[in-house]
């Protein structure tokens, strides 16, 4: 499969189901943060892989990694196609994804010197 499209550049991306939107559109912007926020988790990862006494927050990490990639997913496809995406990018994230972010926060933050 080739990395090209042969389509030009004619300033367009395609989005997953269809459609076409401008690659300056802030929804191109937003899946950008969060595959570069998705590379960043993926190098903390690699660093806390080979402790052990930090396997929970690998464990969190990689949590993250996967509701990233959901996140990019329903950005990167129209509203209206929402429902062509597959298991479990069509469910979006669990509503209490954030309250669990933000207790682990805490509870790492507890562990920090002031």
């Amino acid at each position: 499969m080739p990395i090209y499209t042969r389509g030009g550049d004619g300033g367009e991306t395609g989005l997953f189901g269809g459609g076409r939107v401008a690659k300056s559109h802030p929804r191109v912007a937003a899946y950008g943060e969060i595959d570069e926020l998705n590379c960043a988790l993926g190098v903390a990862r690699a660093a806390v892989a080979k402790k052990s006494s930090l396997a929970p927050l690998d464990h969190a990490l990689a949590r993250a990694q996967a509701e990233c990639f959901v996140i990019g997913a329903l950005l990167a496809t129209p509203p209206e196609k929402a429902g062509k995406l597959p298991a479990p990018f069509d469910r979006g994230l669990p509503p209490e994804a954030p309250k669990r972010l933000e207790a682990e926060i805490d509870a790492w933050e507890d562990d920090l010197s002031p």
